[in-house]
């Protein structure tokens, strides 16, 4: 059922998320619930490297050791394991020595190169920008320095969008890792209309991890949400991948008012394949509006849970008011100058 605990998060510790401004600048955190406070970001026209030990991020750290959660206050994320042995030895050490500032690289990055895409769905918050042809991107350099400077070290490479199979800086970081870091971990979150292109056996010969979104389990439904007819790509590529045995692969179904009749057929659909793991998210701009949907489900596929999981989110305006305003003592400690 729905989890209201406050999450107890060290991603300060190993993680960043990479997220492309109006201008392509970057807009560097290391929280992905939080990432548009002053508090969690950086702005990087350059030299991303150097924004790992930021102020902002030391700043996070701290609070850390001092097992001060205060920045995770209107955060909607759940408690996460780290990601991998590795990860987990730099954080302990890190944090056994008090440290702040980092003498290691993150150890897990997630990019958004592009926010450009094929499907444009009604509730995206990059919807009026990709109307005007306005899509936002990485310069140039940026890319470049994360490929220089950020991905050679780091365990895990996450590459999101937008579309990362249609846009062209997204495509040219999945065949850039693949070409020159075959062993990294690189998950791919993906709409999956394009994955024949990329190629299905191409996906499956080199693992990578995939979370493929669902808009809708029928065309109509899936053409309400997006307004464009790729249902059948979509659903034929996961369905190649299924009947070829691949296993690397997270389904994930958005409940909003416009799929809310298709929910139930996506838990049938997990439930029904014991290889498939399943995620139903609700589109966090609608929340409250699919709760009572999304927890009936949950009890009567109970059943399934160890493979069928639900998330439950809220950006609604009342929300994101109340996050503009959350506790106010943690932003006036760091705005004061507290020296991390």
């Amino acid at each position: 059922m729905k989890n209201n605990k406050l999450a107890r998060c060290y991603q300060c510790y190993y993680s960043i998320w990479v997220h492309p401004t109006k201008d392509g600048r970057a807009m560097i955190s290391t929280c992905c619930n939080n990432m548009f406070r002053a508090e969690n970001r950086v702005i990087a026209v350059n030299n991303i490297k150097k924004t790992w030990n930021s102020r902002q991020f030391k700043f996070q750290r701290k609070l850390k050791l001092k097992k001060d959660w205060s920045s995770c206050k209107g955060a909607s994320c759940e408690n996460r394991p780290f990601a991998q042995q590795l990860i987990d030895e730099n954080v302990n050490n890190a944090i056994k020595k008090g440290n702040t500032e980092l003498e290691y690289l993150p150890r897990m990055v997630t990019i958004i190169p592009s926010e450009g895409c094929n499907n444009n769905c009604y509730f995206c918050y990059q919807a009026p920008a990709r109307k005007k042809c306005e899509n936002y991107r990485l310069r140039n350099n940026l890319i470049q320095e994360l490929k220089d400077d950020i991905i050679p070290h780091a365990a895990w490479v996450v590459i999101s969008g937008g579309e990362p199979f249609f846009s062209i800086e997204g495509l040219d970081l999945i065949n850039w890792t693949l070409s020159c870091y075959p062993e990294k971990k690189l998950c791919v979150l993906t709409n999956g209309t394009l994955l024949d292109k990329f190629g299905l056996e191409r996906i499956m010969r080199n693992n990578i991890s995939l979370r493929i979104t669902f808009y809708g389990m029928s065309k109509l439904t899936y053409s309400e949400v997006t307004k464009t007819d790729n249902f059948n790509a979509m659903f034929n590529n996961v369905k190649g991948l299924i009947d070829a045995g691949y296993k690397n692969m997270k389904l994930v179904f958005i409940v909003s008012r416009k799929s809310l009749v298709d929910a139930e057929a996506f838990c049938e659909f997990i439930a029904g394949n014991e290889h498939l793991q399943g995620i139903v998210e609700n589109n966090c701009f609608e929340g409250k509006q699919c709760y009572k949907l999304m927890e009936q489900l949950e009890r009567k596929y109970i059943h399934a849970a160890s493979r069928l999981r639900f998330g439950y989110r809220d950006e609604g305006l009342i929300r994101r008011i109340t996050r503009k305003l959350y506790l106010p003592w943690y932003s006036l400690r760091y705005l004061s100058g507290s020296k991390p």
